[in-house]
C-alpha cells in the first residue's frame, strides 16, 4: 500500500511552540475521502471550494463561510469532517517543540527539526508496515523561509 502524508505547520511569533502535523492516507483512498469531504463542504458552506485551512481557522474566515453556522452546526460539521478522516487506515504524525526549552532559535532551523521529526516517524511507519509513501507539504504564506526546506 502507497501512502501520501500531507504536512503542515503551525506557528505564530507570539507563540512558545512550533506544532507540524503529517496527514498520512493511503493512496488508494484519497479520491473517495476528497469526494466525501467536498460533499460535506456543499452541505454546510455551499460551495466545495472551501480552503480546508478554515476548519480549524474558523475565528478568522476572511470568507465568512462559518458565519451562516451556528454553535451547533459547527460542532455538527466538526463531527462529520473528523470521522471521515479518523479511519483506521489513515495516521496522524505530529511534531510539537517548545521553543522555550530548546537552544535553537532560528525560525528555519526549528522548522527544519521539527519536519525531520515527522520524516523519521513516517519512514518507521511506512517500513514497518512495508509500505511506500511520499510527502507534500504545504508551503507557509506567512513564512517565506520556509517554503524552501
Amino acid at each position: 500500500m502507497d501512502y501520501t502524508l500531507y504536512v503542515d505547520e503551525s506557528y505564530y511569533d507570539g507563540s512558545k511552540y512550533i506544532v507540524m502535523a503529517g496527514f498520512g492516507i493511503p493512496q488508494s483512498s484519497w479520491g473517495k475521502l476528497n469526494e466525501d469531504i467536498n460533499s460535506l463542504k456543499l452541505k454546510y458552506f455551499n460551495t466545495s471550494e472551501m480552503n480546508l485551512k478554515l476548519v480549524r481557522r474558523w475565528k478568522s474566515d476572511p470568507k465568512k463561510y462559518w458565519a451562516n453556522l451556528n454553535d451547533a452546526k459547527h460542532h455538527e460539521f466538526n463531527d462529520e469532517f473528523y470521522k471521515l478522516i479518523c479511519t483506521t487506515n489513515n495516521v496522524v504524525i505530529a511534531s510539537l517543540i517548545n521553543k522555550e526549552k530548546i537552544t535553537i532559535k532560528n525560525k528555519k532551523a526549528l522548522f527544519d527539526l521539527a519536519y525531520s521529526f515527522i520524516l523519521q516517524r513516517y519512514q518507521y511507519f511506512l517500513s514497518e508496515k512495508g509500505f511506500f509513501g511520499n510527502v507534500i507539504m504545504d508551503s507557509s504564506e506567512a513564512n517565506d523561509e520556509i517554503k524552501n526546506l
